[in-house]
């Protein structure tokens, strides 16, 4: 159909007047995700605050009772949650995982995972492929 032809014909041209509709219907759809990623949002800043108060409540009783020094824990949090070290030629060395088929600690970058069976080393996906 060619331009031209398009313009004159009536059933194509008014058929754009169902456009504004779907318009509103994705627009519809797109405010109510909005909704549900703000109300998911809402209830993990919730979870969170409330498992902030759990550990502070826990912490605080630890602590009255002489089981654990908050100085020591908060050395020891600061630790773990501080990247990992550069090594001299500036890469970040890789975590070790257990391979799933041999069991083998190997390093994650020499891993693949799998569909069926996880995490699995480069030796035994070999293996199989």
């Amino acid at each position: 159909m060619s331009y031209r032809s398009t313009l004159h014909d009536r059933p194509w041209w008014y058929g754009r007047n169902t456009m504004p509709a779907t318009l509103d219907t994705v627009v519809d759809e797109i405010d109510a995700d909005v909704n549900a990623v703000a109300k998911a949002n809402r209830m993990l800043r919730d979870q969170v605050r409330q498992l902030s108060t759990v550990v502070v409540v826990l912490l605080e009783q630890l602590e009255a009772r002489g089981v654990v020094d908050l100085g020591e824990l908060q050395a020891a949090v600061e630790d773990a949650l501080r990247p990992p070290a550069a090594a001299a030629d500036g890469s970040v060395p890789a975590r070790m995982v257990t391979c799933a088929k041999c069991g083998a600690e190997v390093p994650s970058n020499q891993t693949t995972i799998t569909d069926k069976l996880g995490e699995v080393c480069d030796a035994c996906f070999d293996a199989t492929a």
